[in-house]
């Protein structure tokens, strides 16, 4: 477990006591996976004081799933007046090195019609996120959907690769012979 401090500072006089209510709120950081939730906790200001540190404990987990946020709150103030920002994000920054995770950059993809003569070629991009290190290859392949294989499109399969620190993979296949449209799918 390593402790972060998220400092709380008081600004303009401080001759008085005051206090403010502190709290972590949910953001994409998991309460106890990720960190230990804080709070509410009174923060005390004494005379003469214009900062006072508040321990976030965050938990090492182990897992490789990217940088994690956490919600900081500022609520109910005595003494004082809650001035902004009263809110604001704790970014826990991913240590663990991983592999990553591949998937389509998007769901559909769309190619012009070959138009009766020749190929048209589709280009589809597979993105690496939460990660780069080390090789990593997806093997991948065209499947049916409208368009049949052989007279809508040219079947095809494959290996892409992504090298260490390798993000983003361009797959270019031929598509629509005869320009009459049609769809097929790659796995």
């Amino acid at each position: 477990m390593v402790s972060r401090w998220s400092g709380v500072q008081r600004v303009g006089s401080s001759s008085g006591t005051s206090t403010v209510i502190f709290n972590t709120t949910d953001g994409t950081a998991l309460p106890i996976t990720d960190y230990t939730p804080t709070g509410p906790v009174t923060v005390t200001f004494t005379p003469g004081i214009t900062n006072v540190v508040v321990n976030i404990p965050i938990n090492n987990n182990g897992l490789p799933e990217g940088n994690r946020t956490i919600g900081l709150q500022l609520t109910n103030v005595a003494g004082s007046v809650l001035y902004s920002p009263s809110n604001a994000v704790l970014t826990i920054v991913d240590t663990v090195n991983s592999p990553g995770q591949l998937s389509f950059s998007a769901t559909n993809y769309v190619v012009s019609e070959g138009g009766g003569s020749g190929f048209t070629n589709a280009t589809v991009t597979v993105v690496r996120t939460l990660g780069s290190v080390g090789l990593v290859s997806v093997n991948y392949f065209t499947t049916d959907g409208t368009a049949l294989s052989g007279s809508k499109y040219l079947p095809t399969s494959g290996s892409l690769t992504f090298g260490d620190g390798g993000n983003v993979q361009i797959l270019r296949r031929a598509g629509d012979q005869y320009g009459d449209g049609g769809r097929y799918a790659i796995s």
